[in-house]
């Protein structure tokens, strides 16, 4: 039998003497095996053509075997570590004094309808207001997941008023007597000169009320960075969205709200000089006259629209979104910022149906909106809808019950 490393029977002294030179005086290994990250290649081959140090230690350890018992000890060990400056390298400390400051110099910008913040992202605006707390209930708090599901689920039983006849009555009796005819908006009465006057709501009010016409709104106000509220000239308080206005300054504070009071034709030039120093104390506002051919004040607009734009170069583009109530010329607008009709419009409400994108510059994009009517108790008189044109008188069945409201009106 033959030992490893002879020949013939006889020990190689010189190659076991090389070897364990090699491994004394070298700090890595000199094998060239496929599976040794630090093999030596041959000069005759080029490195790509070989597994990078990488990819070996990679195939390695692919092969090796987990340490089960270091996979199971207690991670919940403490550990101390090492602080670095570098840490805390890009970061300010600020007084609170500094910081207050901060918040009042911010609080009137933020509140200034003619000032811009500039790169609102990069500046803590959470430090402005306190964080309040999360209007959502949480249920479970309330009543738990086993008490609700499951085979131990607990259900409410439904709330009967009158448990038998006799109740029934009682409590029609008393709903009776509680009963008052000047309240009932239902009632069908004879006012004497024009013969039955109906007090039920039509159909016909319900326009800008329904919940898709308030989808397209929301979209428009999420997509836009500019926000242009068209106003009747005739009825600039009338045909304001306050409610939409304070939702707005609330819960997206970054946009931008500029009024337009429309078709000023319409009315005296001293009126309109007027009504634009008033509501310029709340929002950037401009008196405008709707045509294709002799339109007022397209440029200013149009020059308003580039110094947002100017403002906001860190954004590819620019939308300004054109809302308020119906019938007030937001598709006529649109078409004098265009000079030609990229927006079907009509002499009726309720026109436009759908949101839709018009491309004014390479920047600006214009964004048209159905028209909608707020739910404040102020927007659903039914006798101010149909002085406002919200709509059509040709739709409402008694019309001649709402000509007394004009001479109060007036």
């Amino acid at each position: 039998m033959v030992k490893k490393g002879t020949k013939n029977g006889k020990v190689n002294k010189n190659r076991v003497a090389k070897s364990s030179a090699a491994q004394k005086g070298k700090a890595f290994s000199s094998s060239n095996a496929s599976t040794n990250p630090d093999r030596a290649l041959p000069d005759s081959k080029k490195a790509g053509f070989y597994r990078s140090k990488a990819t070996i230690n990679r195939l390695n350890m692919y092969r090796g075997k987990p340490d089960e018992a270091a996979r199971h000890k207690d991670p919940n060990t403490v550990v101390r570590i090492q602080p670095d400056r570098r840490w805390f390298g890009n970061t300010r400390v600020a007084s609170q004094g500094k910081l207050a400051t901060f918040r009042e110099e911010m609080s009137k910008a933020a509140n200034d309808p003619y000032s811009v913040i500039l790169k609102r992202s990069k500046l803590p605006m959470a430090l402005l207001t306190e964080p309040s707390k999360p209007a959502a209930m949480n249920l479970l708090s309330v009543e738990s997941f086993e008490e609700t599901f499951g085979k131990k689920a607990q259900r409410k039983r439904p709330k009967i008023e009158s448990s038998d006849l006799e109740a029934l009555v009682e409590k029609a009796d008393e709903s009776g007597e509680k009963y008052s005819e000047e309240k009932d908006s239902n009632l069908v009465r004879d006012t004497g000169e024009y013969g039955e006057k109906s007090y039920v709501n039509e159909r016909v009010f319900d326009a800008g009320t329904s919940r898709r016409i308030w989808a397209e709104l929301y979209k428009v106000v999420d997509s836009s960075d500019v926000i242009v509220m068209v106003i009747d000239a005739r009825d600039p308080m009338g045909t304001r969205c306050q409610f939409l206005e304070r939702s707005i300054r609330k819960d997206r504070p970054h946009k931008h709200i500029v009024l337009l009071m429309n078709k000023v034709d319409l009315i005296p030039t001293w009126a309109t000089r007027r009504w634009v120093k008033v509501l310029s104390r709340e929002f950037p506002t401009l008196a405008f006259h709707s045509s294709l051919t002799n339109a007022f004040g397209k440029q200013a607009l149009i020059n308003l629209l580039r110094q947002y734009a100017q403002l906001m170069k860190d954004r590819k583009h620019v939308s300004v979104g054109f809302i308020g109530f119906p019938n007030v010329g937001k598709s006529s607008v649109i078409n004098t910022l265009k000079k030609k009709k990229v927006c079907k419009v009509a002499p009726i409400p309720g026109e436009t149906k759908v949101w839709q994108y018009v491309t004014l510059t390479n920047k600006i994009y214009l964004i048209d909106c159905p028209g909608v009517v707020p739910s404040d108790p102020a927007c659903q008189d039914n006798a101010m809808k149909v002085l406002r044109g919200v709509v059509r008188a040709e739709k409402v069945e008694m019309p001649a019950d709402y000509i007394d409201t004009m001479p109060r009106r007036s």
